[in-house]
């Protein structure tokens, strides 16, 4: 598998994004099929002895069933490479506007383009031999691409395979460079050794360097087709055969050092082959992971998550807090409930009979909730807290919800002046009354190292346990003010 979504997929030092990596995984699926249907179908032809039977680019496309399923098994991987590179490339430069834009709703329409992209591609394809070049005669069967459609339509095939794995290796490149500008400039105001960073850096090396030799082994075989179909140079069959298998070799290398790079990724496999009875990381503000195991796992109870719904402006929030045990009990049915992500309610609603716990407040719940978030600071960020929890039957606890409306008044401006007598003023600071709609889904977005999220996350809640709990501040001097400061990617 290339590195596409690996930039996506380091558990601990960059942001876990499974879905990324699960897209992916489907469509190297599809490319595994092509190519086992393209060994069937030539194997059968070496079989019946007419695989050295010369045959027409047009018989080859309309009459063998497996040069449309080689199209598509390179096509729609390349397709998912750029698709993914541009959605990284937007995360980490204009996070704000990333979380507008690629909503859940609006990635599966994103998902949906690669059917028809599928359609189109097979239909220029079948077009393309239906002029003279299909009447081109080739001395055998294999009937791959070039011998299969026209020349512009493979050349630009192989073309467009290839510079989907140079884009992706230019995202990658410019995380990199912002990884490394953040590191050097907040070493420069601080003073201090990030040594997470470094150690976070290095992984992000790796992966850029596994990315540019995707680009090399990739590009191989397209310029040994290309060549061929242009009549630039000829290659016998070891040769083709050979830089065939370089992205698969690929892979091979890729999946063993993502093995030994990723843990959570040891722990799924250990959990596959029954070695894990639940995988989950565990006090991570502790610094340390721990995986359960058996019977004595030290699994999650639903009263350690908080539980936030975003309501909307207006009557909304009174009606939600009145139902706000029907809510609940509709939440613990969710099959997937992942930590620390925003999950719009329309989406919910697909998993639950909503109507049948709700009732006849269905249709006034489902317009007063905009979304719900579950949150630990006890687990891994975007992990199903559901495989967490000890019990199947289980409810959360009421008081840990937090019901709220987001203001959208804007940024109140302060404004500083040299001296009192001076008409000329400068913007101060900006402020925002929280909870902010300007704010809403930024926090999803925000990659760190080191775990600093759920550390941040920890200290306030015990800062807030404490100031709960009547702490006497003579004994127990706590200062209940965060400061936070960061390079400004977006204006």
């Amino acid at each position: 598998m290339s590195t596409n979504s690996e930039v996506s997929s380091m558990s601990g030092d960059l942001h876990v994004d499974y879905g990324s990596t699960l897209f992916m995984c489907i469509l190297y699926i599809t490319l595994a099929i092509s190519y086992i249907l393209v060994g069937t179908g030539r194997l059968s032809g070496l079989l019946s002895g007419r695989i050295t039977v010369p045959i027409s680019i047009y018989d080859c496309f309309y009459h063998r069933y497996w040069p449309q399923s080689l199209i598509l098994g390179t096509e729609l991987p390349a397709l998912g490479t750029i698709l993914i590179s541009i959605e990284r490339i937007c995360a980490v430069l204009r996070p704000g506007i990333y979380n507008r834009i690629f909503t859940n709703s609006r990635k599966l329409l994103i998902l949906s383009s690669l059917p028809a992209w599928a359609v189109l591609s097979l239909l220029a394809a079948g077009l393309s031999v239906l002029g003279d070049e299909g009447k081109e005669v080739t001395p055998t069967q294999h009937c791959a691409i070039i011998t299969s459609t026209a020349k512009w339509f493979s050349t630009w095939h192989f073309v467009f395979v290839s510079v989907a794995y140079m884009v992706s290796f230019g995202t990658t490149f410019v995380v990199w460079f912002i990884r490394r500008k953040f590191a050097r400039e907040s070493h420069a105001v601080e003073g201090r050794n990030f040594g997470a960073q470094r150690s976070a850096h290095k992984k992000l090396v790796v992966i850029l360097v596994m990315s540019g030799s995707s680009i090399i082994l990739v590009s191989m075989p397209s310029a040994v087709m290309i060549m061929i179909r242009w009549e630039l140079r000829e290659f016998n069959d070891t040769t083709v055969a050979l830089t065939y298998a370089m992205p698969g070799l690929l892979s091979v290398a890729n999946t063993i050092i993502n093995f030994r790079m990723r843990s959570e990724m040891r722990e799924q496999f250990k959990y596959l082959i029954g070695l894990r009875s639940v995988m989950v990381m565990l006090n991570e503000s502790n610094g340390h992971e721990s995986v359960t195991n058996g019977d004595n796992a030290d699994c999650l109870s639903p009263s350690d998550c908080l539980i936030e719904i975003r309501c909307r402006n207006g009557k909304a929030k009174s009606l939600v807090l009145e139902k706000l045990e029907v809510i609940i009990r509709f939440a613990a049915q969710l099959q997937t409930i992942p930590n620390q992500r925003s999950m719009l309610f329309e989406k919910l609603q697909a998993e639950c009979d909503i109507e049948q716990i709700y009732g006849a407040d269905s249709a006034a719940i489902k317009d007063s909730i905009v979304s719900m978030r579950f949150e630990s600071i006890r687990a891994a960020e975007g992990v199903n807290l559901r495989l967490l929890f000890k019990e199947s039957n289980f409810s959360f606890d009421v008081g840990n919800v937090r019901v709220y409306t987001t203001n959208d008044d804007g940024a109140l401006s302060q404004s500083l002046s040299a001296d009192e007598s001076s008409e000329e003023s400068v913007v101060g600071s900006l402020l925002w009354q929280l909870p902010c709609t300007q704010f809403e889904g930024i926090w999803e977005s925000l990659i760190y190292e080191d775990r600093l999220k759920n550390k941040l996350l920890s200290f306030a809640y015990e800062i807030i346990d404490l100031s709960d709990c009547g702490v006497d501040l003579h004994i127990l001097n706590i200062n209940r003010l965060i400061l936070l400061h960061g390079i400004i990617l977006e204006p």
